[in-house]
């Protein structure tokens, strides 16, 4: 057993032992998982990355940010120590801001690690301060190196004697060389610049690149056409250059395109991190720098926290890296090259740049400033192979085993990375995506679950509810959109971003690191005890966690897998892009899928007619997306599945050609082969577009799920004999769902916002479908479960009654007494008597309001007949309702719709009403610093969010 197979176990066996469902590997019984979801271990609750302002923080003060976190349902914490938004302090607290990593700041995290072992909670520790990766550890020849380049234009014939730019630290800019060196030890400079290297000068006939913008510093500028070079007349001039960067070369006749390149160390710094001396950001790409690093972090942790490995402190976490380069590059990356792809790619290097693939968030069209017509392609697949190879190689393998080795499991954000991020993904203990990266666009968000699923991890992690330039203006209604759209995406470990530590002395609402600045991009809200929704997290993260339960301990079905070509995920810039038509045509007729890679799918086998991964996923079809080119190795590897009576769905093109350059003529023989002979079999169909894919999936396989009318997202697992399906209405309408369910059994509604079972009796089978109807509100999801047990359940879900009256509510008036924050920054009552409800932003004293406002009246109902509900409707709420009826608590209304069935609490004649609303602080904030903050929320017309009590307010009789 490896070392990871030995931790992935102990994983296994803390699940069945919070479930108390028995040894493990025994299935749990339908009851067992009833009592388990009514009442999950802590184990499935979210998480939320804490962040620390450095080591300024006490021992006191940590123990008690623990218990807050438990009584708001956090199963665990993320310590991530850094900098961002910390304001000037005084000298002794910078010192402390500073002191990382160190023995102090070592011991405190084992005090927060303590404390949530006390809680039956645990820990995850950031493997840095800020990011990337890097810090006081990183000296000169361990920094981040790219490769830089320089090009001139020439026509031949000519005697060339031309002294050519030479790229390097600073290229000539002052402004950049004083930045860059800024803040510098003596002598790291001169240690930097030696590091510089000149790497090839490439001539090439052809045509230049069309840019944006004049031709000086190319490199940073959007293609507007590529250049187009002939392949076969690259020269390597590199002997021909003098150190000075001059060249002496007798010009071919024709127009050439002289290139001169060379690597030398990015210089950049690591963002928002603590600790002294210059904080270089490491090279991902040298082994020798991760060992530095993890030195530093994580071995000079051990005397102090090695007690705690595994025990307490659950695991190491990788962020989104969002390393940026001209090129990616290694001092080795030449020799490296030639070592895995077989020849030399000097001549090529001309053609490897891409705008736009130089960053983690793509800004450019994606068009390569350079292309050899036949060449291209081929040899920039192979480039990206190499970048992927070494990074995966030289720094996530070392992640994952300094995590294995010291009883850790590895969490870990791959998107970002220039890598193959579905590998990176699947071999992490626990991969991780976010909602801010591409904007959260769903077939992004599903491929950190798909990883799981294909490479068999049961946790499925996401850095969520966070946007950009919405400050302060994440509701309750807000995550439970977000959330359930992560749920039904396969997320099942969702982590806040973020709670912030109570540093002293800051007036209300406290130090939030990303409230941004005036210019400056700011993110959603701060998740401690300075918001206003703090009360009610608890609340939310129940749902959360009996839907993670489920998620977490059940085995995922997806039908179909969709091939993935692409090595890295390039981030679109917004607005979010639509799910790729395929994807989409796929969960519009019920079927869910997960994306999956090349190495996957050559470790993958045909069962009984179904792929089955190495991780143990199955799937009834594969769709392969259209390409012109694969790998050989792929091509016969799919022709094998086909033989075995796999069904596999192209659509659009099928590959007819080699991926890579080395022998692309023999391999491309070879690729048309398989691929002629797999299209001769049944079981392969070859399908123009993506409705056409549709169609052929179903030929091979009946979808899951099948929805009378329009298709809701949805998400599928089996445990034991039951088979879970959560499904979340995104709309602001509620919805009657008609759907026929493939499983065996009877249907039950599980709820997680109460843990109770009810039996659906509105359905019927047939054979082997379920056709089931029942009520989905407005921003509402389901838990429909299907269960072998006859009468599981007494409660009953029946057909939904039907409104017969609406009562008002309030026509005698209504008392208002707020207390909460005011535009001035502080804190105040404010009392009305009105008439009628009114929307904070319309009372000049109320719109720059934050806080909780109870309001009161009366209102008389007549005689109640048998069989009749009575409804309390409150219409619209900004943002969160607790009512209470004639004295008695009715419950906590956190989004749409605002509706409580008070039918036992209220009488014939005169009753009293009182609702409490609480309402964002973004009103509050934006009036006070108007500046400061944009605008990213749906806004009234004053430009600030809705708030309070807005009714209309009244009493649907239902029968």
């Amino acid at each position: 057993m490896t070392r990871r197979q030995m931790w992935t176990s102990v994983v296994a066996v803390m699940v069945i032992g919070a479930m108390g469902c028995g040894a493990q590997g025994t299935a749990p019984k339908p009851q067992e998982v009833r009592q388990a979801f009514a009442s999950p271990a802590k184990i499935y609750r979210p998480l939320v990355r804490w962040w620390w302002p450095g080591n300024d923080v006490t021992p006191e003060e940590l123990k008690r940010e623990v218990g807050a976190l438990d009584a708001a349902g956090f199963g665990g914490a993320e310590i991530q120590p850094f900098a961002i938004g910390v304001p000037k302090l005084p000298a002794d607290a910078t010192k402390r801001l500073h002191d990382y990593p160190t023995p102090d700041f070592f011991r405190n995290v084992g005090v927060a690690v303590k404390a949530a072992k006390e809680h039956g909670m645990f820990i995850d520790y950031t493997f840095g301060s800020g990011w990337p990766f890097g810090g006081a550890e990183i000296t000169p020849e361990l920094a981040s190196v790219e490769l830089r380049w320089s090009h001139v234009s020439v026509q031949g014939p000519e005697k060339m004697h031309t002294r050519l730019e030479l790229p390097g630290l600073y290229d000539g800019d002052p402004e950049r060389a004083a930045t860059l060196t800024k803040g510098l030890p003596d002598g790291w400079t001169e240690r930097l610049e030696k590091r510089v290297k000149l790497v090839a000068v490439v001539a090439v006939r052809g045509e230049d690149a069309l840019w944006y913008q004049n031709q000086v510093a190319a490199t940073e500028q959007p293609v507007l056409k590529t250049g187009v070079l002939d392949k076969g007349s690259p020269i390597d001039l590199t002997a021909k250059m003098q150190p000075d960067g001059t060249l002496d070369w007798d010009v071919p006749p024709g127009t050439w395109q002289i290139f001169v390149y060379r690597s030398a160390p990015t210089v950049h710094k690591i963002v928002g991190g603590v600790g002294e001396g210059p904080q270089l950001e490491m090279d991902h790409w040298n082994s020798a720098a991760f060992a530095a690093h993890a030195k530093a972090v994580g071995d000079n942790a051990v005397p102090y926290l090695g007690e705690y490995f595994g025990n307490g402190l659950r695991a190491i976490f990788c962020d989104s890296l969002e390393v940026k380069q001209h090129f990616y590059w290694s001092d080795d990356f030449i020799e490296q090259f030639k070592k895995r792809r077989g020849y030399d790619v000097t001549p090529y290097l001309p053609i490897l740049k891409v705008q736009g693939y130089g960053g983690p968030f793509a800004n450019f069209e994606n068009l390569p400033a350079y292309d050899m017509p036949g060449v291209g392609d081929q040899v920039r697949r192979d480039y990206w192979q190499t970048v992927s190879d070494l990074m995966i190689e030289r720094f996530f393998d070392p992640f994952n085993a300094w995590a294995h080795e010291h009883k850790l499991l590895a969490r870990t954000q791959s998107h970002g990375a220039p890598a193959d991020v579905l590998k990176i993904y699947g071999d992490a203990d626990i991969p991780e995506t976010e909602d801010l990266y591409d904007n959260g666009r769903y077939d992004f968000l599903k491929e950190a679950a798909a990883s799981a699923h294909v490479y068999g991890r049961s946790v499925v992690g996401s850095e969520s509810f966070v946007w950009r330039m919405g400050v302060y203006q994440t509701t309750p209604e807000k995550m439970k959109r977000a959330g359930d759209e992560l749920l039904t995406a396969g997320i099942n470990a969702i982590l806040y971003h973020g709670f912030a530590y109570q540093l002293p002395g800051q007036g209300d609402p406290g130090w939030h690191p990303f409230a941004g600045a005036p210019g400056r991009s700011s993110y959603s809200s701060q998740f401690n005890e300075e918001n206003p929704f703090w009360p009610y997290f608890a609340k939310f993260n129940a749902y959360l966690t009996r839907v993670q339960y489920i998620s977490q301990v059940g085995k995922s079905v997806s039908q179909v897998a969709v091939y993935r070509y692409e090595l890295q995920h390039g981030a679109k810039e917004p607005p979010p892009a639509p799910a790729p038509p395929l994807q989409q045509g796929l969960m519009d007729a019920g079927y869910n899928y997960d994306a999956i890679n090349e190495e996957s799918l050559l470790k993958s086998k045909v069962e009984q007619r179904e792929l089955v991964t190495a991780g143990g996923a199955h799937y009834s079809v594969l769709a392969m997306p259209s390409a012109k080119a694969i790998s050989v190795e792929l091509a016969e590897k799919l022709a094998k599945f086909a033989a075995e009576g796999l069904p596999v769905v192209f659509v659009g093109e099928m590959p007819s050609e080699e991926n890579g350059w080395l022998h692309n003529a023999e391999l491309t023989r070879r690729v048309a082969v398989a691929v002629h002979g797999m299209s001769m079999k049944p079981t392969v169909h070859r399908v123009s577009d993506a409705a056409a894919a549709v169609v052929a999936v179903k030929r091979a396989t009946a979808p899951d799920v099948h929805f009378e009318g329009a298709a809701f997202p949805y998400f599928e697992r089996r445990i034991g004999g039951l088979t879970a399906y959560f499904l979340r209405n995104a709309g602001d309408a509620p919805q009657h769902v008609v759907a026929e369910f493939r499983a065996a059994g009877k249907p039950e509604l599980w709820d997680p916002w109460t843990g109770k079972v009810a039996a659906i009796t509105a359905y019927h089978r047939r054979g082997s479908v379920a056709e089931v109807s029942f009520d989905m509100t407005a921003v509402g999801s389901a838990m429909i479960v299907f269960t072998p047990e006859a009468a599981a359940t007494t409660d009953k879900v029946g057909p939904a009654l039907k409104l017969a009256e609406e009562l008002p509510v309030g026509e005698s008036g209504w008392s208002l007494k707020a207390t909460g924050l005011v535009a001035s920054g502080k804190t105040a009552t404010l009392t009305r008597s009105m008439k009628r409800l009114e929307n904070w932003v319309f009372d000049d004293e109320l719109k720059g309001f934050s806080g909780r406002g109870l309001y009161a009246t009366t209102f008389a109902l007549p005689d109640i007949k048998a069989g009749e509900r009575m409804v309390l409707n409150l219409g619209e709420v900004g943002d969160v309702a607790d009512v209470t009826v004639n004295g008695k608590a009715a419950g906590t209304l956190l989004c749409k719709p605002y509706t409580l069935d008070v039918t036992a609490l209220v009488h014939a004649g005169e009753n009293t009403l009182e609702v409490t609303v609480t309402n964002a602080l973004y009103n509050s904030m934006i009036l006070r610093t108007p500046r400061k903050f944009g605008a990213g929320a749906t806004m009234t017309p004053s430009g600030l969010l809705p708030a309070g009590l807005i009714g209309p307010v009244e009493m649907d009789v239902m029968k």
